[in-house]
């Protein structure tokens, strides 16, 4: 019986491992192609300062490669901003883990480094839309922004 117990705990640790897995996985497979800037709001202390909802001329493209998390802890991606004043393309990592409710942004693609990383907290990943949100803290400022992501 004591097998039994062991044997039964030890499918059950794996199954919650492997359904960890699989649900990070499966927000990577989503992820996977081009997406351009739906829509962008910034809040400073809970008040929306921004709102590009419709009306930027700029087009912010992110470009997430295929990737499978069992190799790789980050992933490679690409986002280009083009229109308006600004042209520009930048390589960036990232990765998806806490069972999809987290991303991790590592901007500079050096790994050993940290303080460039952008700590995302994930509110909707499916084919038709990637939504999250960071904060970053200035003083007595607290900065929100959120960002939705489409389909290209």
């Amino acid at each position: 019986m004591k097998t039994f117990f062991k044997g039964a705990l030890f499918t059950a640790a794996a199954a919650l491992i492997l359904t960890s897995c699989n649900k990070d996985q499966t927000a990577i497979n989503r992820m996977e192609g081009e997406w351009t800037v739906k829509s962008t709001q910034v809040f400073e202390n809970d008040v929306e300062v921004t709102d590009t909802t419709g009306g930027s001329t700029e087009v912010t493209t992110f470009t997430f490669e295929k990737c499978k998390l069992a190799d790789n802890e980050f992933c490679n991606a690409t986002l280009a901003v083009t229109g308006g004043s600004l042209n520009f393309t930048t390589a960036f990592k990232y990765n998806v883990s806490d069972d999809a409710t987290k991303m991790v942004w590592d901007m500079d693609n050096d790994l050993a480094t940290t303080t460039d990383r952008i700590n995302a907290t994930v509110e909707k990943i499916s084919k038709k839309e990637v939504n999250f949100y960071y904060t970053e803290v200035s003083g007595s400022v607290t900065t929100k922004t959120v960002i939705v992501l489409e389909p290209k």
